[in-house]
């Protein structure tokens, strides 16, 4: 969904959905690594892989999760 978390779009922009099946999490103090795979590698694009990592640093309140191949990060929302 598109927006920011208090204001988010029902609107679902084509080609950015990716439905993940968590295949593991590693707990590394304050944050949690995990990673998964695309339930449906049909919907990836050309050269994405079906493998994806999500950082999340608690301490610091952040994420670091893929869109389109290029990490992004994101703040949490206390």
């Amino acid at each position: 969904m598109a927006g920011a978390p208090e204001a988010m779009s029902a609107i679902e922009l084509p080609g950015t959905a990716r439905a993940l099946r968590v295949t593991s999490v590693v707990d590394e103090g304050d944050s949690l690594l995990i990673r998964a795979m695309a339930e449906d590698p049909s919907v990836l694009g050309a050269g994405e892989s079906p493998r994806t990592s999500i950082r999340i640093d608690q301490g610091r309140g952040l994420v670091w999760a893929p869109f389109v191949e290029t990490p992004l990060e994101l703040r949490l929302v206390p």
